[in-house]
């Protein structure tokens, strides 16, 4: 949690800048975890990774903690018909494997997802002019006259 809080600090280079002198080179002194195809230091890759991580994992807690706080209260206050039908609930969820849970939803996510995620990253190229971003930083302004 610490290297994911701290994880700017700690980074030794930024982990969009590309050098593609440096391409897959093995672990060094210079890049402890060594780089990836596009020059890339894996190490600040995978801290900047821990971060997503951790907002992912905290977020997803508290949701689930503030759903199951409202319907567990709920059901232990009213009881009856109530309590049966989220026990009912709880019990059919929890029957479902998780792995094939998690492969049904990749499987039928994972065109929507991506297709979203290719509009949103085609939204930030500034093709003729602007200020650049991230996703347009490692392209030169010559190439796209």
């Amino acid at each position: 949690m610490l290297v994911a809080v701290f994880g700017p600090w700690l980074t030794p280079y930024d982990f969009l800048s590309q050098n593609l002198d440096a391409r897959n080179l093995t672990p060094s002194w210079a890049h402890w975890m060594g780089t990836d195809d596009l020059g890339r230091d894996v190490l600040s890759r995978v801290i900047y990774g821990a971060r997503t991580a951790l907002i992912v994992a905290v977020t997803v807690t508290a949701i689930a903690v503030a759903i199951g706080v409202i319907l567990g209260a709920i059901a232990g206050f009213y009881g009856g018909a109530f309590d049966r039908g989220m026990m009912w609930v709880t019990d059919m969820t929890m029957s479902v494997p998780q792995l094939l849970l998690v492969v049904v939803i990749n499987a039928s996510l994972k065109q929507p997802i991506s297709l979203w995620m290719e509009a949103r990253y085609m939204a930030t190229e500034t093709r003729s002019g602007g200020t650049p971003n991230w996703s347009t930083s490692c392209w030169s302004s010559a190439r796209w006259r």
